[in-house]
């Protein structure tokens, strides 16, 4: 049937785009009369089989069959977790013929309640940082053939009827094109299709949703397995040319080819008890980083629908003195959130206040660093007084660092050069900048300096070049950064502040690989604080991929290294 297939987009009418604008696409997948998110007994859920359509548009130049390309490696993350969910009996992908940057998943599940399952996990969440809007989370009550294999190529056609116009005409003459195309064109090319499950209303009670997704159309979903190459319809018999030109009447003209379609090997249910029982401690982020929590899905998985219990716990065992701090807050948006109609916000980091962090040794006898450092520290004032900055002197076991915090990026321009002229009698290691030169004058300038916390770590990340892969550091950073975030009322002290973040300037090498290096600084109150929180981040990442361990796997698949230095003040 292939003549000049196109990009599909299961259409929504123009009217419902503008009405679900309006009311903050409040709109949401359903199937057999049930949303995703309704809380409901497996009992009273129907028992029959879904298939998931889902396609997700990346951004331009994107394309996951490489492998060289860190999408590549968030993708295969995804499907690993995917395949993890209880009773999903098949995973096939493909991406539309010339266009990589498109992909479409056919996802079976047994049952109903395996696709709530679906639509309540982070499901495609891992690429939600390289996601255009036009992605499609859809579902069909029909059976994936088993003559379907790896290798197939699909063609995809969507008809469409008005939510008026009675479905019975269509079906007739759809079963009587299947039945016949089923004894012509078989086996080189399997045939079938399903009605898609119709969308409904966020709010299940509101009369105003209700009513406008029962203007909804109707749509039907053809799917054509081709075996060697799609049939062209001038090869085919008269009738059915003659099916294909009654079905004509309902096509949305969004019909597409796929690339021959790949098919996910399913694994055993993975026993991870003896994961779970062993805790683990943890004293900073490269240690942090250094641990890989397991893609598996748990329904436990410590939300209690968006509310992380787990934190919530531990404000209240830190408001008894149980606890130093409380712990970490999970980030999860469930994939059921990803939709025609919207997309889950995307973490982005804020523009930082222009930060530099340089290094130091002593060149002089050590019977002169003393003194060398107290004339350091008078720099500090004197630096400070001149001029629209921030000066913090610092120390580790090994090395001293000062930090610097600039106003503006003129008082950068203008004073660090003497800065580092002062500083001639020491040998500088490095020098961290928490901003890209290039884009100082686009900054949101502040003096916030460090905070009051005593401890500082400076971490500093080596990621790999690339658009796409500073895009995706940046969401899972950002993340990181809100789980040290308190959204409540009167909150109490944190174990950590953090501040900074940025990208230095200049190409790297790190282990044979171009890297990006992006440098950031997390205060801390105690050393005490700082295990405990990163021990609990450690362990509950490896207790729910859901609710911490996704961030681990995101930051570990996008750096090529992680270092971590801690300071203390003079």
């Amino acid at each position: 049937m292939a003549e000049q297939p196109k990009v599909v987009l299961i259409p929504v009418s123009r009217s419902m785009r503008i009405a679900l604008t309006t009311l903050q696409h409040l709109m949401i997948p359903y199937v057999c009369g049930a949303s995703w998110s309704k809380i409901l007994p497996a009992s009273d859920l129907p028992h029959n089989a879904v298939l998931s359509v889902c396609k997700l548009s990346l951004r331009a130049g994107i394309d996951v069959s490489q492998g060289e390309q860190m999408a590549a490696r968030f993708w295969a993350a995804s499907l690993e977790y995917i395949r993890s969910i209880p009773d999903c009996t098949a995973l096939y992908w493909a991406y539309i013929e010339n266009k990589p940057e498109t992909l479409i998943a056919l996802i079976q599940w047994k049952a109903v309640s395996a696709w709530k399952s679906f639509q309540s996990s982070i499901g495609f969440r891992l690429m939600t940082g390289i996601l255009t809007t036009e992605c499609l989370n859809r579902a069909s009550s029909i059976i994936l053939p088993d003559s379907v294999t790896a290798g197939d190529v699909i063609e995809i056609a969507a008809f469409q009827l008005a939510a008026t116009e009675p479905m019975v005409n269509f079906s007739a003459t759809w079963a009587q094109f299947a039945a016949g195309a089923t004894k012509t064109i078989n086996p080189q090319c399997v045939v079938f299709g399903g009605w898609l499950e119709r969308d409904g209303p966020y709010i299940f009670n509101s009369l105003e949703l209700k009513a406008l997704a029962d203007t909804q159309p109707n749509v039907f979903l053809a799917f054509l397995f081709y075996k060697h190459r799609p049939v062209t319809i001038g090869t085919l018999p008269s009738s059915l040319q003659e099916n294909i030109s009654l079905l004509s009447r309902y096509t949305t003209d969004h019909d597409i080819l796929t690339s021959p379609v790949h098919r996910e090997l399913l694994e055993q249910p993975i026993n991870d008890s003896s994961i779970l029982s062993q805790p683990i401690s943890c004293r900073s982020i490269s240690e942090l980083l250094s641990i890989h929590p397991p893609r598996i899905y748990r329904q436990e998985n410590g939300f209690w629908k968006s509310q992380d219990r787990i934190h919530g716990q531990s404000l209240e065992d830190q408001r008894v003195g149980k606890r130093l701090f409380p712990g970490p807050r999970g980030i999860f948006t469930a994939m059921g959130d990803l939709n025609q109609y919207s997309l889950p916000q995307v973490s982005r980091l804020q523009p930082p206040s222009i930060h530099d962090v340089i290094l130091l040794h002593s060149v002089k006898s050590p019977e002169t660093s003393f003194q060398e450092f107290f004339n350091l520290q008078n720099f500090c004032g004197a630096w400070e007084s001149a001029g629209n900055l921030g000066a913090q002197l610092l120390k580790s076991d090994s090395q001293w660092a000062l930090m610097l915090s600039f106003g503006d990026s003129k008082s950068r321009t203008r004073q660090l050069p003497q800065i580092l002229s002062d500083l001639q009698s020491f040998e500088i290691v490095d020098c961290y900048t928490m901003a890209n030169p290039a884009n100082l004058n686009e900054l949101h300038l502040s003096l916030a300096g460090f905070g009051a916390h005593r401890l500082k770590e400076l971490v500093t990340f080596y990621v790999r070049r690339g658009g796409a892969d500073q895009s995706l550091f940046e969401s899972a950073y950002s993340d990181f950064i809100d789980s040290m975030k308190l959204y409540t009322p009167n909150p109490p002290n944190t174990a950590c502040v953090p501040y900074g973040g940025g990208w230095d300037s200049g190409l790297r090498k790190r282990s044979g690989v171009d890297v990006l290096r992006f440098n950031a600084v997390i205060t801390w109150y105690s050393l005490e604080g700082m295990e405990e929180w990163y021990s609990d981040f450690a362990n509950g990442a490896m207790q729910s991929y859901e609710r911490l361990g996704h961030i681990i796997d995101r930051l570990q698949l996008v750096t090529v290294d992680v270092e971590s230095l801690l300071f203390r003040p003079l």
